[in-house]
């Protein structure tokens, strides 16, 4: 049975909490990349990183290991040449081209389909030609929804006294208000205001439902107020918000089957 592995690349500490918690939950391990993805070494599943002496060198925790790593934008056939070394590796190929084009293209237009069926056939050929003790998974991260520019909800419009901040994403807004205040009124005003465009939660709410950890070391940063898009609806702050951001038609962040679907296809001796 083929084992599960977890890569991962982390500059300021935060994916790699998030990979630990997927490799614990599949009983993965985990491999780590450089900036330039190249692996690095495999990380025990006790690793210091994760525990509260944070000074321990990476290195130091790490087993070298001379695993391969595919470039970003890798073509089907410089895998197979990796493939053909007759070496054990894991090869990990990451194609940017489909979610890059969905944000501005949106999964609707000729570009992103004509990339899809670019991707489909590199792929189909790749798995057709794995040696036999060679497997090959093909996922994604997310799924995307289409927002055309009508759909924008512009919370700069709306009355919120009491707002300092407004940050997450457009599908997935997090809303920060007054220290102190009590934001019934704002949710009563925005639950009225937007229905049918999103669903307004508070950190309770989504803790009850299991979209919250009810362990969460640092739950002072939490928002006071969750804007969850549904159907094809996006919130946009100004004041807070990038303007190329206003731009992107394809989107993901909230909690759409559409988003949150993602495939799992085994070629090679993952099909055992």
């Amino acid at each position: 049975m083929a084992k599960t592995v977890v890569v991962f690349h982390s500059g300021y500490g935060h994916t790699q909490r998030v990979a630990q918690f997927v490799a614990q939950g599949a009983n993965a391990q985990l491999v780590t990349i450089d900036t330039d993805g190249n692996i690095v070494g495999i990380v025990p599943k006790t690793d210091k990183r994760f525990q509260r002496d944070r000074n321990v060198p990476v290195s130091k925790v790490m087993t070298p290991m001379p695993l391969v790593t595919a470039p970003m934008g890798i073509a089907p056939d410089d895998a197979l040449a990796i493939l053909a070394q007759k070496k054990k590796s894991i090869t990990y190929l990451y194609f940017p081209e489909l979610d890059s084009i969905a944000h501005a293209y949106g999964v609707e237009s000729t570009e992103w389909r004509n990339k899809l069926e670019e991707l489909d056939a590199s792929l189909k050929a790749l798995a057709s030609n794995l040696p036999k003790d060679a497997g090959l998974l093909v996922t994604a991260d997310h799924g995307i929804v289409d927002v055309p520019r009508a759909n924008h909800i512009l919370l700069d419009e709306l009355e919120l006294p009491g707002l300092v901040a407004v940050t997450g994403d457009p599908r997935n807004t997090f809303l920060y208000f007054e220290e102190g205040l009590d934001v019934s009124e704002a949710r009563a005003y925005l639950e009225a205001e937007l229905a049918g465009q999103v669903l307004v939660a508070t950190v309770d709410e989504l803790k009850a439902n299991g979209w919250l950890s009810n362990e969460i070391s640092n739950s002072n940063y939490l928002p006071n107020l969750f804007l969850l898009a549904v159907g094809n609806f996006a919130c946009y702050h100004r004041k807070f918000c990038k303007p190329q951001s206003l731009r992107m038609i394809g989107q993901h962040g909230s909690i759409s089957q559409a988003e949150l679907s993602v495939p799992l296809l085994r070629f090679g001796t993952y099909q055992n």
